[in-house]
């Protein structure tokens, strides 16, 4: 599983940089917002599959729908900047920067 997992990311990475540092007769990749969609589309999709698969309903539940809401729009928020900051960084450093993220989360954790 976790091959597959690591694999699979280490593929998407290599595509999506190539497609956004490559050069498409003299002109750079700009179209990320239909990239993105793109890929919300296909995830949206997959998820609906996959719970048809499984015969799953939607969960009922006492959270209200604001919340999924918002943790969605946060979600594209961050999706988007970090594939508009591919213009200027490698993929490479933006997944270690990614990676250090929950290092100053932790510990405004402990101080708060």
């Amino acid at each position: 599983c976790f091959s597959g997992v690591f694999f699979s990311y280490l593929i998407y990475g290599y595509f999506h940089e190539k497609l956004t540092k490559t050069n498409y007769n003299g002109e750079k990749f700009h179209c990320f917002y239909i990239l993105m969609l793109f890929q919300c589309i296909t995830n949206m999709i997959w998820a609906y599959f996959e719970s048809y698969i499984r015969e799953d309903k939607f969960c009922a539940n006492s959270v209200p729908q604001y919340f999924y809401l918002l943790c969605g729009f946060t979600y594209l928020f961050a999706m988007l900047t970090s594939t508009t900051a591919l213009k200027w960084v490698t993929y490479p450093s933006q997944v270690i920067g990614k990676s250090i993220k929950p290092i100053p989360v932790m510990l405004l954790g402990v101080l708060f």
